[in-house]
């Protein structure tokens, strides 16, 4: 029932990420991977924020993982570490009076 409501809110403004995220979340959890990467692949497409991709891998990862797409998630899996440690040394190198700035 959920992932018709969200077929039909994605129906109504196909350009909505969150639209597409949480039809994609829901078609993993009903065991439908390969319809999940799509909506996912569509989401991360014409999203804007940037860090929002950066930080929603955990249901693109899966579903790579459990439609067979090894190779694509382990590339996500190092590219998410990589600049996870980026941020983390960048955090550390700036100090706390600049931190506050970011955030």
């Amino acid at each position: 029932a959920a992932i018709v409501d969200l077929t039909e809110l994605v129906a109504i403004n196909a350009s909505e990420p969150y639209a597409l995220e949480m039809r994609g979340s829901a078609l993993l959890m009903a065991g439908r991977p390969a319809d999940a990467l799509a909506d996912l692949r569509e989401m991360r497409r014409i999203i804007t924020d940037k860090r929002r991709v950066f930080l929603q891998r955990d249901d693109f990862v899966l579903a790579l993982i459990e439609s067979g797409t090894i190779d694509e998630a382990l590339a996500e899996i190092e590219e998410y570490v990589r600049m996870a440690v980026l941020l983390l040394h960048a955090d550390c190198t700036l100090g706390p009076r600049h931190r506050q700035r970011l955030h």
